[in-house]
């Protein structure tokens, strides 16, 4: 069995190899950020975020985290400058409103900030179809565990060829046209509300899927994408309050830094009151409840295996 999962391993976090060299800028300079944060150099942090305002595109996580080193090291301009790409991105100036951002208020920069017509270009007719899509997803998948003749492929392949469809129809889903994850206004949630699709698009298991050709492109989060194909082994499990890491090596050099450095930057903010600010940490899968003593000790087994703390 563990050489099963390994091989999976290897096989799902191979895929980047062939675009690996196109994201890699952007994922060095990223790194740099992040680590400058956990040693609390935010000064540095945002420099190096500066860096990015060069690339083509940037997500929102960046962006966010770099609004907050500015906050931190109350460089009002630069807060103004990624508060812009921010609410670009969806965010409404109602964000800037909880207690972090209490000084900056006070500041000539805010003023200046409301008084700017900041539009976005959120897709309200897309959004409602990648919501209904989503609805439609989860559905369907609810069936795989009451019908066992259920063809998870032929799931999995319609969700592909209806992202395709939506693309065609209302252009390129992004950030842009979707907006970003914030909950009650104020709190931020890097991963989109239809990752499933884009998960489900990936184990379509299709070389020209949707998933694939935004791979291609350049055109998926670093974390969406790792969260999109681990499913098969988490990375990253908390299990009675601790946290264990795969122990597999990445194939691709590259993926294996940035892989690296998602760990150990989880390592060190996960739980960490004085990073809880910033969105950093990779998503965490939660072990808390077994099915029998069996299924705990299969789990505990495969743990030993291929799991460090």
């Amino acid at each position: 069995m563990k050489n099963q999962i390994a091989m999976v391993l290897l096989l799902i976090l191979g895929v980047i190899t062939l675009n690996g060299q196109g994201i890699k800028a952007y994922n060095d300079i990223v790194n740099q950020s992040e680590n400058a944060i956990i040693t609390k150099d935010f000064e540095k942090a945002l420099l190096s975020y500066n860096e990015l305002k060069k690339q083509d595109y940037l997500y929102s996580r960046d962006i966010y985290n770099a609004l907050i080193c500015a906050n931190k090291t109350k460089n009002w301009q630069e807060v103004n400058d990624w508060a812009r790409r921010f609410m670009m991105k969806g965010a409404e100036k109602r964000f800037f409103e909880q207690s972090q951002f209490k000084e900056y208020r006070l500041t000539p920069f805010w003023k200046e900030l409301t008084q700017q017509k900041i539009k976005n270009s959120i897709n309200a007719e897309l959004v409602k179809s990648l919501d209904s899509l989503h609805s439609t997803d989860q559905e369907r998948f609810v069936k795989l565990k009451s019908d066992p003749n259920t063809k998870v492929y032929d799931l999995t392949e319609e969700i592909d060829k209806k992202l395709f469809a939506l693309e065609k129809k209302y252009g390129k889903i992004n950030e842009e046209s979707t907006g970003i994850n914030i909950e009650n206004d104020t709190i931020y949630r890097f991963l989109s509300k239809h990752m499933v699709l884009y998960r489900h698009s990936y184990q379509s298991h299709k070389s020209n899927s949707y998933f694939n050709e935004k791979l291609k492109k350049n055109e998926l989060d670093t974390i969406l994408y790792y969260v999109s194909i681990v499913h098969s082994l988490d990375p990253i499990v908390e299990y009675q309050n601790k946290l264990y890491y795969v122990k597999q090596d990445v194939p691709s050099s590259d993926l294996r830094e940035n892989f690296l450095n998602l760990q150990k930057i989880t390592r060190v903010a996960y739980k960490n009151k004085d990073f809880a600010d910033f969105s950093l940490y990779f998503p965490i899968s939660r072990i808390a409840n077994f099915a029998d003593q069996k299924s705990e000790e299969n789990f505990k087994a495969l743990l030993n295996d291929l799991y460090t703390l």
